[in-house]
């Protein structure tokens, strides 16, 4: 023990380990120290050299935030000018909103008063009309004198509007009767005017005039006709078509004064036709009808004469049944069809007949409106029948 303390004391202390090891500790101590010092004085550096650039970014900040603040201001002002636009332009839409719907309003007001108005004028002229129709139906012969004078007889008379343009006409005197089937040029108004001028000239032409030749009656009529209308001066064409026929049904003790029971037939464009011992016939009328400017003055027109040695059973029509539209097809009935038909139904009593002819009708027609007045007369003529009554029906 005291030879060691007297080497360690014998040995310089610059010597020794010991100074060696606190030499390097201390170094080491002062290496880190300086490096504390270093980092802190660059940390230092670096903030100072931040605040440096957020110095030198402040008044750029200030000015962009002074240009948002104008580029606000002028946004604003925009927005309140469009609003203010905006404001105006509702305003002025509902001014006009509120002239709309007082134009509107107006205008219904006037609507409403026009159509009653046009609901008044046609009540008018439906009710005038339907008086014109009790006119026209009184002009009409009675169809019981027809059947009066005749073994039976029907008419079929269907007109397409309340009034018509077709119309018959009847008159007998003595043994011999006239029957005549009119269908006047258009229907309804105009037609129905038509056969009230020509009723009136048929009762001129007969009663007062004495004509009773089938022939002569279509001749003086179509110059009365052309004559009552001004036709020459007009140029209008307005007319008829016509089938008569004198029925001459002469008791045998007065044939020698009067001659064999006979029908005399004339047309003006229409037909007759006729069934005798089931056969059917047909006799075509002239093809000029009555009236007319594009025809002559006088016309001539052909009598028929049909014996009647047995019981003769005549139809005459207008084209308006067999005009008429219908069938799963949709055409005309046609003149064959219809010509069948009254040949089936002929030797049935006449209501019978006219009863089967309006069923056909509605069953053909269907849903289909009529486009034309419809007329059928039927007469079935034997021997003189209640010659008492044959007194100016």
């Amino acid at each position: 023990m005291s030879l060691l303390l007297s080497v360690f004391l014998e040995v310089p202390m610059w010597e020794s380990p010991f100074f060696y090891m606190a030499l390097l500790f201390s170094l080491v101590l002062g290496l880190l120290f300086g490096q504390m010092l270093w980092g802190n004085k660059n940390k230092a550096n670096d903030n100072t050299s931040d605040l440096t650039a957020q110095n030198i970014q402040i008044p750029q900040i200030k000015q962009q935030n002074q240009a948002l603040h104008q580029q606000t201001q002028a946004l604003q002002s925009t927005i309140s000018q469009q609003i203010s636009h905006i404001t105006k332009l509702e305003n002025t839409l509902l001014q006009h909103d509120h002239t709309l719907i007082q134009a509107l309003d107006n205008s219904k007001a006037e609507i409403t008063h026009k159509q009653r108005i046009i609901e008044k004028q046609s009540r008018d002229l439906l009710d005038s009309i339907i008086y014109a129709q009790h006119i026209q139906s009184a002009m009409l012969p009675k169809k019981e004198s027809i059947k009066n004078v005749f073994s039976d007889a029907f008419v079929f008379f269907r007109p397409r509007n309340i009034v018509s343009g077709d119309f018959y006409w009847f008159n007998t005197k003595n043994h011999r009767s006239i029957l005549a089937v009119i269908d006047c040029t258009g229907h309804g108004v105009p037609g129905a005017f038509l056969s009230m001028i020509g009723n009136d000239l048929l009762h001129k032409i007969v009663t007062f005039k004495g004509i009773s030749e089938p022939d002569r009656i279509l001749q003086q009529l179509h110059l009365e006709m052309r004559f009552t209308l001004r036709q020459k001066e007009s140029g209008n064409e307005e007319g008829m078509d016509m089938a008569v026929c004198t029925i001459h049904q002469v008791p045998p003790d007065l044939e020698d004064l009067f001659g064999k029971p006979r029908i005399e037939f004339a047309g003006a464009k229409n037909s007759l036709v006729y069934i005798q011992e089931g056969e059917m016939k047909e006799i075509k009328g002239n093809k000029a009808p009555i009236g007319g400017f594009l025809y002559e003055e006088e016309l001539e027109f052909t009598k028929h004469v049909i014996d009647m040695p047995k019981p003769t059973t005549i139809y005459m029509f207008s084209d308006g049944y067999q005009d008429q539209f219908g069938g799963k097809d949709k055409r005309k009935f046609m003149v064959t069809r219809f010509r069948k038909l009254l040949v089936e139904i002929h030797k049935q009593d006449m209501a019978r007949q006219e009863q089967i002819l309006s069923q056909s009708l509605e069953q053909w027609m269907g849903e289909h409106a009529q486009v034309d007045d419809i007329l059928v007369v039927g007469a079935q003529i034997g021997s003189a029948k209640n010659l008492s009554n044959l007194e100016n029906f």
